[in-house]
């Protein structure tokens, strides 16, 4: 078994539609996605998630989500 916290984040992708880049959105652009996985790095900036860890510790599906970006997050331990 791997190490990893379990991780489940609720966040906003402002790069799913053009025109991200023109802050502030409007609450109908905002696109909310729901991401569960492997907490596999946790710094100042961002979250590294992974789908899938191996019993090598070879990790599969991994993102990296702006911490910015989150609306919600639980962690396990």
């Amino acid at each position: 078994m791997n190490n990893y916290k379990k991780i489940w984040l609720r966040w906003q992708d402002s790069t799913a539609f053009e025109g991200w880049q023109n802050l502030p959105l409007r609450d109908s652009e905002i696109i909310v996605i729901e991401t569960m996985g492997y907490l596999i790095e946790d710094n100042e900036d961002r979250f590294v998630v992974a789908h899938s860890v191996s019993s090598a510790n070879h990790c599969n599906g991994v993102i990296a989500i702006p911490k910015v970006s989150v609306i919600k997050q639980r962690i396990s331990k």
